[in-house]
């Protein structure tokens, strides 16, 4: 149910904001009175509930339930110009629905991968650090030392590139961007925008032109949907279900002009951003089977 579960989520959000208020993850469940004070998924708002309810066994006037639908069509393995299909057109709204509610500006895409975060952290250096590939040589990429996370993505990366911590260790304060020693051929900055293990947090997003190189790069896993973020200010910005939405997928938002970056010649077909529909190609293609299933 990940792609309607999102979409009527974000229909509601959008009809009442600040969306910062209504994603608090310590929130009572409404239908209930249940506080959750655990670590992942935030409370589901009870209309969404009841809508995947009715659906389950009769998806969009079908006679079907959602999972027994396919994100195929008659046509075969094409990139059509418009939905074709009840999951193609479900994709088709829950893109819009984010675009909307995150205001991504056009020259971004929106790409669900069935990775989680974690399948991200390679993904990343995959398709941004080797478009000028030559073989034998590390690409640099730089990370912000925030915490465990952090860590977890420099220990990927590093199988790959050559990374650096631009900063100390963070502590309880991440200093400023303008105080960062980027390394002015990186390929990207890559930041946690909420260090989830540590317990530090960016409120506010960090001083970063979208024209400024290398481009920076954040896992919003625990933030995307929790507040508004300023989506200009990055050239990549990921997160995985199971905190603001649900489980089964990854959101990747990806500037266009670093979509044209080469690939590393050995990243799988299923990580590469450009091998997923949504990529370069209407929404309504995927490259892989959707979580619908």
């Amino acid at each position: 149910f990940f792609f309607r579960s999102v979409s009527a989520l974000i229909a509601v959000r959008l009809a009442d904001r600040p969306i910062c208020k209504m994603m608090m993850r310590c929130t009572r469940v409404l239908c209930a009175g249940v506080y959750n004070f655990g670590p992942g998924p935030a409370v589901v708002f009870p209309e969404v509930m009841k809508r995947a309810q009715k659906e389950f066994t009769n998806f969009y006037g079908t006679g079907f339930g959602a999972i027994e639908n396919t994100n195929l069509d008659a046509t075969g393995p094409t990139h059509p110009d418009e939905p074709r299909g009840p999951v193609q057109d479900m994709m088709h709204v829950t893109e819009a629905k984010l675009r909307q509610c995150l205001a991504v500006p056009d020259n971004y895409r929106i790409i669900f991968m069935s990775t989680g975060a974690v399948g991200q952290f390679a993904a990343i250096p995959l398709n941004l650090a080797f478009d000028d590939y030559k073989a034998g040589v590390k690409p640099k990429a730089n990370v912000v030392p925030i915490g465990y996370w952090s860590q977890r993505v420099k220990q990927e990366a590093s199988k790959y590139c050559e990374v650096h911590e631009i900063t100390a260790p963070c502590g309880n304060t991440i200093p400023p961007s303008a105080e960062w020693c980027v390394d002015p051929d990186a390929k990207y900055v890559h930041i946690t925008l909420n260090e989830t293990v540590e317990g530090l947090e960016l409120h506010d997003d960090p001083d970063w032109d979208a024209a400024r190189q290398p481009p920076l790069v954040a896992d919003a896993t625990s933030t995307l949907l929790a507040r508004p973020i300023d989506i200009a200010r990055y050239g990549a910005i990921y997160a995985s279900g199971g905190k603001n939405f649900p489980h089964g997928v990854a959101i990747v938002i990806v500037r266009e002009d670093l979509l044209r970056r080469e690939a590393h010649p050995l990243c799988p077909d299923v990580l590469k951003f450009g091998a997923h529909g949504a990529a370069m190609f209407p929404v309504g293609c995927a490259f892989n089977s959707q979580p619908n299933t």
